[in-house]
């Protein structure tokens, strides 16, 4: 058996609704942790292409401004510059000459000249200046907005004696690119990894749930064979218990002790049908058989079975709702009453209705509800009993699109717990 497989029992669903938790958490973590991973080497890898590029782009300028010399007239020549294999990649090389503070600066090379005419030097006047001021030739970088797109632009100064005597500019010959090439490799590895575990915890989440399902099925089975294993000698009980007052004067030692032995018997009885309720409800085994139910005799009903309950019914109050299950729900109720209510206490179930809904109200005059405790949960009871009761008839109140509500009784004595239904014909209330 395993928490993901076809049985549809609430303890199955509980499981497969934690393993599901406990996926999404895995799911969540190693998300976040490989997302961070790739985030941090893409991020990287961007600077380092960043970083490889700009010294290229450098080397370009400074060896463009060192192949830049003076002629026997003392004027600069740029024929090494077009001779070099450095106009042969994709950057563009400007040589300039006019040391710094000199005034307009001229262009003596460039590789690609602009086609509509002269090259506008003004965008390129910021880095030009910068570079002129350097002479420790570390050379600057800068993007320039240019007619034909923001380019990397990078500047070295040539020199004439100790003098700067101009500039040489290296531009990229293209916007360089956004995001690392790394990208999709890091992502498609940073997928595979999340489905790998993704995998893995399913299988982990499986194995380690596991004997969990095993236990809460052994449970109930175990719950259902001795609750079933008990009906019979209750009732054998029970029918002997009648034998030993039948004929027997009312308050005799043989009348009372019948008739002591028959309300264990009953308590007994209704322990195991709660046991046995609550089994087929783990194991989702309760189908619902609908037909048209008095409510008001059902009340009527607990009335003659339990002595110190009465049934306060003014009219014919009808539900859609499987019977059995109604008329367990409304025992339970009243057994939960007398048993908390104290033995010399009258228990009083009401059945009225309005115009959609019908409700059944059993009140006590005992010490009400402990303010500490869900008495809605099951096994959470404060006192004798399985603690079956109330949460069995919020289950059958819930199966027919009803509810369970508590709270204290008459005059804030003992407490109410009252059973709201739609009534037939009127809907889910």
């Amino acid at each position: 058996m395993t928490v993901g497989g076809t049985r549809g029992t609430p303890q199955h669903r509980v499981l497969r609704g934690l393993r599901r938790r406990l996926l999404a958490t895995v799911v969540v973590v190693v998300t976040l942790g490989v997302g961070s991973a790739c985030i941090v080497l893409v991020t990287r890898d961007v600077q380092l292409s960043r970083e490889r590029a700009d010294s290229d782009l450098l080397g370009v300028a400074s060896r463009s401004a060192a192949l830049v010399y003076l002629g026997d007239d003392e004027l600069p020549r740029t024929d090494a510059v077009s001779d070099d294999d450095v106009v042969e990649g994709s950057e563009r090389i400007l040589v300039l000459a006019g040391p710094a503070g000199s005034g307009p600066t001229t262009v003596l090379y460039d590789s690609r000249p602009a086609a509509d005419g002269p090259t506008s030097l003004r965008p390129l006047e910021a880095l030009v200046d910068r570079a002129r001021a350097d002479t420790a030739e570390v050379g600057s970088l800068a993007d320039v907005a240019l007619p034909t797109g923001t380019r990397r632009v990078a500047a070295m100064p040539w020199f004439s004696g100790d003098g700067v005597a101009g500039v040489a500019l290296a531009v990229e010959g293209g916007a360089r690119p956004r995001t690392s090439p790394l990208l999709v490799p890091i992502l498609a590895s940073g997928a595979g990894l999340l489905a790998l575990f993704t995998a893995l915890g399913w299988l982990l989440t499986d194995r380690s749930l596991r004997p969990a399902v095993h236990a809460a099925a052994e449970r109930e089975r175990f719950l259902a064979t001795a609750a079933h294993e008990l009906k019979a000698p209750l009732a054998h009980v029970r029918a002997a218990a009648e034998a030993l007052g039948t004929g027997q004067p009312p308050g005799s030692p043989a009348w009372s002790t019948s008739r002591s032995v028959l309300r264990d018997a009953d308590g007994a009885s209704t322990v195991v049908g709660n046991l046995l309720l609550a089994a087929r409800i783990d194991n989702a085994e309760v189908p619902l058989v609908r037909r048209p139910v008095r409510l008001d005799r059902l009340a009527s009903d607990l009335e003659l079975r339990h002595p110190g309950v009465v049934a306060v019914v003014d009219e014919a109050v009808v539900v859609d709702g499987d019977e059995a299950l109604l008329r367990h729900a409304l025992g339970n109720l009243a057994e939960n009453a007398v048993l908390h209510g104290g033995p010399q206490e009258m228990v009083r179930i009401e059945v009225r209705r309005n115009d959609v809904q019908a409700l059944v109200r059993v009140v006590d005059r005992g010490p009400g509800l402990p303010d500490d405790l869900d008495v809605r949960l099951p096994y959470a009871g404060s006192g004798p009993g399985t603690g079956l009761g109330l949460s069995l008839v919020e289950w059958v109140a819930d199966r027919h699109g009803g509810r369970l509500e508590l709270g204290p009784g008459d005059d804030g004595c003992g407490a109410a717990a009252t059973l709201v239904l739609p009534l037939l014909g009127a809907g889910v209330a």
